[in-house]
């Protein structure tokens, strides 16, 4: 692959990772690439090499570039865009687009529960997000809709743990849980997922129905739009008041990363 072939991989693999943590990206091309990138009607410019002497050095120059210019627009998204994990998924893969199409990698569960403890969450909490995340990707990710163990999962059952995880081809499970899960996924990825809107109304019609009962719900998507969760602000703050957690995890690839609520 030439130089300037490896450049537009490395633009192109960028704009999806910035489109999947929920940001709008405009590309000017001329002499450099030019990115702007959108957030909530604020607008970062950032420029990017199309001939850099040394490519690596200046795609993680580029990478650091676009971190600052998405902190500027909010410190919350920021939080997600590693660079150094987006960089070495290029280098390792080639690229995402070639990294997915061979199949997902697995999730990185240690980093998401390092990003947890600084969280002031208490250890056993973790363990349930981690044990819910797992539930919630295996039965999306499992055509026959059960998990390693063979155990059936999905509506009107419970994975391992006694996990309700919520899926669109079921009725409602038979019995509730102290923790509840559900997958998100975009259109062209969705088997056994709900879209991230319908996934945030069934997680609050359970929550409806099991309102003594659970006390956590997580949601797991490859999907971020804000502009949804306000929508349901007041539902969740009712239910958080009435002491049911919800956490949402974006999960890019094999990253995980725990998601602040835009209002909070």
């Amino acid at each position: 692959m030439s130089n300037s072939a490896k450049q537009r991989s490395f633009i192109r693999d960028l704009i999806k990772h910035l489109e999947e943590i929920g940001l709008e990206v405009i590309l000017e091309q001329s002499k450099n690439y030019i990115l702007s990138i959108i957030y909530r009607n604020r607008k970062a410019k950032v420029s990017i090499s199309c001939t850099p002497t040394n490519r690596a050095s200046a795609q993680r120059a580029a990478l650091s570039d676009v971190k600052r210019k998405i902190t500027e627009l909010d410190e919350s998204i920021a939080s997600t865009f590693n660079t150094q994990g987006l960089l070495q998924m290029m280098t390792n893969n080639g690229s995402l687009h070639n990294q997915n199409m061979g199949g997902e990698p697995t999730p990185d569960y240690e980093s998401l529960r390092e990003a947890l403890t600084t969280n002031e969450l208490d250890n056993s909490t973790i363990d349930d997000i981690i044990e819910a995340v797992k539930a919630a990707i295996e039965s999306s990710d499992l055509s026959n809709g059960k998990d390693n163990g063979g155990n059936p999962i999905g509506n009107g059952g419970t994975a391992l743990n006694g996990i309700t995880v919520l899926t669109p081809d079921g009725n409602f499970p038979a019995q509730c849980s102290r923790i509840v899960t559900v997958y998100a996924r975009e259109q062209k990825n969705r088997v056994r997922a709900y879209s991230f809107k319908k996934a945030l109304e069934a997680l609050i019609d359970y929550y409806s129905r099991c309102l003594r009962i659970t006390k956590l719900g997580v949601v797991v998507t490859d999907v971020w739009r804000p502009s949804e969760l306000f929508t349901v602000e007041t539902a969740l703050d009712f239910y958080e008041a009435k002491g049911i957690r919800t956490i949402i995890i974006l999960k890019s690839n094999a990253n995980l990363h725990l998601m602040n609520f835009p209002w909070r």
